[in-house]
């Protein structure tokens, strides 16, 4: 065999490879491409309008458009030695957009007064929509501002408070703001219980100047000296009819108007002037021991200290039990609350006998002591040195005044007796 013949027959053999190779590539490229564009089709199957993705508009069917999928795609990858398909089977990347289609409010009307605060949550549907972000808005900003749904009543009045969604969905909120109610919240040297004020004053005070002591929340106030408002006080100087205030409670009313000129509230402001009382102080058997002068509208603690022989001292008395310090309004009498003590007394039957030798008795009270027996003498009572106590009998002659203990002794007189002798003569 020629040289030439054989490298002739070589080419022929690797030619025929080539092309049984191409055959076997295509094949493959063409059965794994039609799946791909069916899967494809199948994703997309719903339009925006609803049809099938399958039909065109022109009433061809979904295998028609796969097949040319297919087809399309294989001559794209014989054109790109076998790379990625550009036919219409690719996958579509972009995510899908979920529009809102309504946004409400927990609360379509409110009403604040100026000052309050209330938050309102707004609910965006549907639950997996894209943007659910809601911009808020008010329509009177001088009536009530919002931020985040937290609604702020700023003045009086009406106002819209709306969410808008970035697709332009709302829901609204209509805002009630009330003028605040005003207050009295200080009054410089009194105190405030509801719309009672209470405020002592010296007893040298004649007025009391107003204007720089009272504070309100809002609103104005005047000062009225009766409670149907026909007296105003125009200086706001709390004073009497002749200029001076009378000693305990002088009256007054402050009313007070809202910013709309509206009468808010009526507080009624007693001014008490303080005067002079005395405080008594009586002992346990009501002698009066110690008296001073205090005055009323103000605490008064006690300061005398009192005893008396053969007592224990417990207690000062008012009318309503031990005294405690407290705020006076008017005169006060106290009495020593005390207890007398016992003491032992030591009988001395002086050369007679006695049944009990020792026994007590209460200091500032009566007693009575066993009689002593002595042969040739008559018991005349108990002694306490020169000082008879009791009487034959053993009865007391005085409530017992020794704030000690004592002894006393048994005094006895000699009996005299007659003696008859009777003799005979001799």
């Amino acid at each position: 065999m020629s040289k030439r013949k054989f490298v002739s027959m070589v080419l022929l053999a690797l030619a025929s490879a080539l092309c049984l190779s191409c055959a076997v590539f295509f094949t493959a490229c063409s059965i794994n491409i039609a799946p791909q564009s069916s899967q494809s089709t199948e994703q997309s199957g719903i339009s925006s309008d609803g049809n099938e993705s399958g039909e065109d508009s022109s009433g061809n069917d979904g295998n028609s458009g796969g097949e040319q999928s297919g087809s399309s795609g294989g001559e794209s990858g014989e054109d790109s030695g076998g790379g990625d398909s550009s036919g219409g089977g690719q996958e579509n990347d972009e995510p899908q957009v979920v529009e809102v289609t309504s946004v409400s409010l927990d609360k379509t009307s409110l009403t604040l007064e100026v000052s309050e605060s209330e938050t309102l949550t707004a609910t965006v549907l549907p639950g997996n929509a894209t943007e659910k972000a809601v911009t808020w808005t008010s329509s009177v900003q001088s009536v009530a501002t919002v931020a985040n749904g937290r609604v702020t009543a700023v003045g009086s009045g009406v106002a819209t408070i709306t969410a808008t969604t970035n697709n332009g969905k709302t829901a609204t909120c209509t805002v009630t703001v009330n003028a605040a109610v005003p207050a009295i919240t200080q009054v410089e040297g009194a105190t405030i219980d509801g719309t009672d004020i209470f405020m002592v004053v010296d007893h040298t005070t004649d007025s009391v100047a107003l204007l720089n002591k009272v504070t309100v929340s809002s609103g104005r106030w005047d000062l009225y000296s009766d409670i149907l408002g026909q007296n105003r006080i125009p200086t706001k100087i709390a004073a009497g009819s002749d200029g001076k205030l009378q000693n305990g409670d002088n009256i007054f009313y402050i009313m007070l108007e809202n910013e709309n000129g509206d009468l808010a509230a009526v507080y009624t402001l007693n001014v008490y002037r303080s005067y002079a009382v005395s405080v008594n102080y009586y002992n346990h058997k009501n002698v009066l021991v110690h008296s001073e002068t205090a005055y009323t509208g103000y605490e008064y603690a006690l300061n005398f200290d009192y005893s008396a022989p053969g007592y224990t001292f417990h207690s000062w008395q008012a009318s309503d039990g031990v005294y405690q310090t407290r705020v006076l309004w008017g005169e006060l009498s106290l009495r020593a609350e005390m207890t007398a003590n016992e003491y032992t007394v030591s009988l001395d039957a002086n050369g007679g006998t006695v049944d009990v030798t020792e026994q007590k008795v209460t200091y500032d009270a009566a007693y009575a002591f066993p009689i002593p027996e002595r042969e040739g003498h008559t018991f005349l009572g108990w002694y306490s040195g020169e000082t008879q106590l009791t009487d034959e009998r053993g009865q007391s002659l005085a409530a017992w005044q020794f704030a000690e203990s004592s002894v006393l002794t048994a005094e006895w007189k000699i009996n005299q007796y007659d003696v008859t002798v009777e003799y005979e003569s001799s």
